[in-house]
């Protein structure tokens, strides 16, 4: 099915011909969620293996790899935002989560896959999952919060640009 939001009925009928309809259910589906558990998962073995000191080559590739997929997941978060209501935070976190991936990216290409490369993929991590709780639920678990306080993510993410004029900042 195209990415949307869907009513769905269940019918059951009896060998009499009687019928009974359930209640409806609403059910999204959504490439830009897919996209983001997707990349999770990724991101949680690229994680594990920095930490352990793998094979510094191979990790940046594998953060490439989660960079093009956090850009596929923003540009599809984009075209279906108006089925989430915290579009704007959720925008933010795949931001924030796109620009650490990108600066891991950069570390591990320079053959330095530290501790501040396992930092950025963790931060990434919880803030994937506030993306996730916000598309699934509305907002963020209190799991997804207690994680992302053991990294020092910060919960209530704001993403802005200098203004043009006085040095005013706008969202």
């Amino acid at each position: 099915l195209p990415a949307g939001i869907y009513s769905v009925t269940a019918v059951a009928r009896d060998l009499q011909g009687r019928e009974v309809m359930s209640s409806p259910i609403t059910v999204k589906i959504s490439k830009a969620l897919k996209a983001v558990r997707n990349t999770r998962k990724n991101a949680s073995v690229i994680d594990s293996s920095a930490s352990s000191g793998g094979n510094t080559a191979t990790q940046a590739n594998k953060i490439d790899s989660i960079v093009t997929e956090l850009e596929q997941a923003y540009f599809d978060f984009q075209s279906e935002r108006a089925m989430f209501d915290p579009s704007k935070a959720i925008e933010n976190y795949l931001f924030a989560s796109l620009f650490l991936a990108r600066s891991s990216a950069g570390l591990a290409k320079q053959g330095s896959l530290n501790s501040a490369v396992n930092d950025r993929m963790s931060r990434l991590d919880a803030y994937l999952s506030f993306c996730e709780d916000l598309m699934v639920d509305g907002q963020i678990s209190g799991p997804s919060l207690n994680a992302a306080g053991q990294v020092n993510a910060y919960i209530d993410l704001l993403i802005s640009q200098p203004g043009t004029l006085n040095g005013d900042r706008s969202e």
